[in-house]
């Protein structure tokens, strides 16, 4: 991949949620999400094994992070394929075989509802703690 991924957004839905945290658990939370969203495009890192690197996060951050967390999972998993897209590009401009093409939509889809899935399941688990 000739670009590593340089950033990741939070989006300002997440606010009331980010704001409703004690302001050290706030630090912890960001913290985890530089480390998970620097990590996640290069590893198979999922949500919950992030989360055990931060056993300091409280269930409400935890539970911020997860909600983030997903929606990084999904801003990744488009930018991954506009990376390929953009290398397949270069390569039939240059003349040459490209590689492996990026996903289908069939797995686009299969994504997509992985995302929801994860979602469903914090939102499950958010009602369980309240």
């Amino acid at each position: 991949m000739l670009n590593e991924k340089k950033s990741f957004l939070i989006y300002f839905d997440n606010a009331p949620m980010i704001n409703g945290l004690p302001p050290e658990q706030r630090g912890w939370l960001f913290s985890a999400l530089l480390d998970y969203g620097d990590r996640v495009s290069r590893e198979n890192l999922s949500p919950e094994a992030a989360l055990r690197l931060y056993p300091q996060l409280g269930s409400q951050a935890q539970m911020a992070f997860r909600f983030i967390a997903s929606t990084i999972d999904r801003d990744t998993q488009r930018w991954l394929q506009r990376q390929r897209a953009g290398e397949e590009r270069r390569q039939a401009k240059a003349g040459e075989r490209p590689s492996p093409a990026a996903p289908p939509a069939s797995q686009a889809l299969r994504m997509e509802q992985e995302d929801r899935e994860r979602l469903r399941r914090v939102l499950e688990q958010a009602r369980k703690e309240t």
